[in-house]
């Protein structure tokens, strides 16, 4: 098959568009991406097997006008780009990534030359701008984000996501459980191999560290774990933090740290290619996933979690029903969200309790048997088939 993917994000920086399109490329299809492009990057690209498309739009934070313009920006583009490859050639599948989920419509002239057209829902655009904006299901722009994401749908034949909680919102929103699919987001095992746990060495030579992988935010509830390094250095001379990527909160988060007087404790390092995270990984004892309570993070399921697990970290998380629903308390040290001393508590179970931790470990194996990406991208071959079998 001829396969098209159009991903509003940096290719292959962006983990589940990679996972996607490299597992169709070795069950024998074409993959072309088309995606953002950084300065540096070169504008057509061989990937992996991948053809990549870059188009000349950057990812830039600011305010909603910027978002806008940017996501406009990137349609006009993406669309012409597609519907031109789509004159000289037919594409079998088209899979759009929101956000946003418009975006489905750069895939008209693709769909009127016979492509089957699926959007892969990563976001859910409503609940991050409630929680974002502390708003409720009534207001306005809430509303407007509904009617968007409800017009992207109606723009796909069929829909993808990335786990059962946003599944059943997609079902009780109204739309149809056969055309949903999900995708699981899980590590790549040829970068994540699995690991076993260790116990957690300590002292001047071995510090005890914790570590956070990805977009560095305020709403991934960073703030909370740097002031908990402050409330552990007593309990855990040793104790310190990497935080590793980028994002609009660096700067505070710095300053934060420094206020806080563990400015040598909590350590940044710069975004790492996926390739090179589980080496760094492997360096420290405790994966953390901070995340607030909220409408948008109970349907939240974070592949860096699993990313821990892999390489056999211990994980203290906040508990909240994304989690939950495929960890129970036998594999996770929860903690209440929001709730500092209760992060700290768990944190110094794993420090102390290496009879917790390895029972945890021994539950996280178990649990990693079923839930392993070499299942999941299995199930995209089955939904490739489904697509272009049927008339949605």
């Amino acid at each position: 098959m001829k396969i098209c993917m159009v991903a509003h994000s940096y290719y292959p920086n962006d983990p589940r568009v990679r996972r996607e399109a490299e597992a169709m490329v070795r069950q024998g299809h074409r993959v072309e991406v088309i995606c953002l492009r950084r300065a540096n990057q070169a504008s057509v690209e061989s990937v992996a097997g991948v053809d990549v498309f870059r188009l000349a739009v950057e990812r830039k934070r600011g305010s909603a006008l910027r978002y806008i313009f940017e996501y406009c920006a990137f349609f006009i583009l993406a669309f012409a780009r597609l519907s031109a490859r789509s004159l000289k050639q037919k594409y079998s599948v088209v899979v759009v990534h929101n956000m946003p989920n418009f975006l489905v419509y750069v895939s008209l002239l693709a769909r009127a030359r016979g492509a089957r057209v699926v959007l892969d829902i990563h976001d859910p655009m409503p609940e991050i701008y409630m929680d974002h904006h502390s708003v409720g299901a009534r207001h306005l722009c809430v509303y407007l984000l509904r009617l968007e994401e409800r017009i992207g749908c109606l723009g796909a034949q069929y829909l993808m996501t990335v786990n059962e909680p946003m599944r059943e919102r997609l079902v009780q929103h109204g739309l149809s459980r056969k055309h949903v699919a999900v995708l699981l987001n899980l590590p790549d095992e040829r970068i994540f191999p699995p690991s076993a746990s260790r116990s957690s060495p300590c002292g001047a030579d071995h510090p005890f560290t914790l570590i956070y992988t990805g977009t560095v935010s305020s709403r991934y509830g960073l703030d909370l774990a740097i002031r908990g390094v402050k409330s552990l250095v007593r309990s855990i001379p040793s104790i310190r933090m990497l935080i590793v990527g980028d994002g609009p909160d660096r700067p505070r988060l710095k300053v934060l740290a420094q206020e806080a007087g563990v400015g040598d404790r909590v350590v940044f390092r710069d975004f790492l290619p996926l390739e090179e995270v589980p080496a760094l990984l492997s360096e420290c004892q405790v994966g953390i996933s901070t995340h607030p309570d909220g409408s948008f993070w109970d349907l939240y399921f974070s592949t860096k979690v699993v990313e821990y697990m892999r390489v056999g970290l211990s994980v203290v998380s906040s508990r909240t029903r994304g989690i939950v629903h495929y960890f129970d308390d036998s594999a996770i040290f929860y903690y209440r969200p929001g709730d500092m001393e209760d992060f700290c508590r768990q944190v110094k179970l794993v420090y102390g309790r290496q009879d917790l931790v390895a029972a945890r470990a021994d539950s996280v194996r178990k649990r990693l048997q079923t839930l392993s990406w070499d299942i999941e991208q299995t199930k995209i071959e089955n939904f490739l088939r489904y697509w272009t079998s049927n008339t949605a």
